[in-house]
């Protein structure tokens, strides 16, 4: 039988050593986000990631900040995902945007 539907994008989630994690997410065709859209990333097992992080959503664009205390907190290696959950629809629709793991950068 063949694959059906289409893997998740890999990627890394490059997080610095020291400092903030700064990260601002928008459409390539400058659509909004629907009203009751999330965009968060999932860190951790993926039995059971440990740790969510949510973007605040403006119109157009997504932001994230996340201080220095909770990005020294995520190891390496960590497995994480960036998901997207639009609660407009019923049932509410929830997409793997990206899935990789974290990487430690010097900023």
């Amino acid at each position: 039988m063949p694959d059906i539907g289409l893997p998740t994008p890999m990627g890394k989630l490059n997080l610095p050593t020291v400092g903030d994690f700064v990260y601002t997410y928008e459409y390539s065709d400058g659509r909004l986000f629907a009203e009751d859209a999330e965009l968060y990333f999932l860190l951790g097992d993926p039995d059971e990631p440990q740790v969510q992080w949510d973007f605040v959503i403006s119109g157009a664009v997504a932001s994230i900040k996340k201080e220095s205390t909770d990005v020294a907190d995520i190891e390496p290696g960590t497995k994480f995902w960036l998901m997207y959950r639009d609660g407009s629809t019923t049932p509410t629709t929830e997409d793997e945007l990206l899935t990789g793991t974290v990487k430690k950068v010097n900023a």
